[in-house]
């Protein structure tokens, strides 16, 4: 199948997102990512939240006589897109898939790679539940991800 656009890929890819079990698109950038990850989340049905990272970022330089740390304004910090960081605005819907990206628990089985299907939305956290490894289908295991996912700031060291 040759796709005229990212639209018709992800038709021919998911369908009508009844059964997204080993299914998935690789891009080669994150923006391309990013543009195929919103393109789904459209096309989902459900409660629909978006959580806002704060990106700070700190001197590490010892200062010279007389020079001041010009902190980056927070319109560009929140614009940054690096594999480091998260999206500034990350937008979910219930029922939809997400991917750790980092360990945050591993012995409740939320490691780097840990397919999730959000369940339920809270204030600053989510529930999921858990979609492959050893403790594929547990709801929210250990609340391991209550703090750890909107309304958490992050820190990035300017150098």
């Amino acid at each position: 199948m040759i796709a005229k656009d990212i639209g018709d890929l992800v038709d021919f890819v998911f369908g009508d997102f009844t059964s997204l079990d080993g299914k998935a698109i690789l891009t080669l950038t994150n923006n391309t990512s990013n543009s195929v990850n919103e393109m789904c989340l459209r096309k989902l049905i459900g409660e629909e939240k978006t959580y806002l990272a704060t990106t700070t970022a700190y001197d590490t330089n010892t200062p010279s006589d007389g020079e001041a740390f010009l902190r980056p304004p927070q319109e560009l910090l929140n614009r940054l897109t690096h594999r480091a960081l998260p999206p500034h605005q990350l937008n979910l819907r219930v029922g939809c898939r997400i991917m750790l990206l980092r360990n945050i628990g591993v012995g409740s089985g939320l490691c780097n790679g840990t397919l999730l299907r959000v369940l339920r939305f809270y204030e600053h956290t989510i529930k999921v539940r858990i979609l492959n490894g050893v403790r594929a289908g547990q709801d929210d295991p250990t609340n391991d991800l209550k703090n750890r996912v909107g309304g958490q700031s992050f820190s990035l060291n300017s150098k």
